[in-house]
């Protein structure tokens, strides 16, 4: 990141970046129906197969997936060079609202153009529920990265935002 600021900055071009996080396990959920859609098709076959569950599952498993999720230390690194107010940050799930996008466009100094929220493009497939132990399992094992959030927005936000981290109250906050 800091070479990126730094030549940036080298050619008088301001830096903000823009920083979108999704509650991790729910990505994975919508990854994994995605993949199971897609792998229904001769054109893609997934060797992770085709029934959903099993692919989260699988997904949950992957350390890429692990790097992917880790919030609290893009966060970090975000405050540590480009100070504590000079980023964009976000929760996916609160992205496509008014305030939200005016706040990006403000962050970007862009003109802010209203949308409408309500005509959704491109809607990730409906599938049936994961399993509750599946989902209790899958948040568990990316405890450190809800920390990680938790750290930075206070858990408060974090479970507005991610109500699956509720399966975290066991934990001290």
């Amino acid at each position: 990141l800091r070479r990126v600021k730094d030549e940036f900055g080298r050619r008088n071009i301001r830096t903000v970046p823009l920083f979108v996080m999704r509650d991790p396990v729910d990505r994975l959920y919508s990854n994994a129906r995605y993949i199971s859609m897609r792998s229904r098709t001769s054109r893609y076959k997934s060797d992770l197969g085709s029934d959903y569950e099993n692919i989260f599952i699988n997904l949950v498993n992957k350390p890429r997936e692990r790097r992917y999720a880790n919030c609290g230390q893009t966060l970090d690194n975000l405050k540590e060079v480009f100070g504590p107010n000079n980023s964009s940050i976000h929760f996916y799930e609160n992205l496509f609202k008014e305030e939200s996008i005016a706040s990006i466009c403000q962050a970007l100094g862009l003109n802010y153009q209203p949308a409408d929220f309500a005509n959704r493009v491109n809607p990730s497939p409906v599938g049936k529920e994961l399993s509750p132990t599946t989902i209790k399992n899958a948040v568990l094992q990316f405890k450190t990265e809800y920390e990680g959030v938790a750290k930075h927005f206070g858990w408060d936000s974090v479970k507005k935002f991610w109500p699956l981290s509720m399966h975290l109250d066991s934990i001290a906050q």
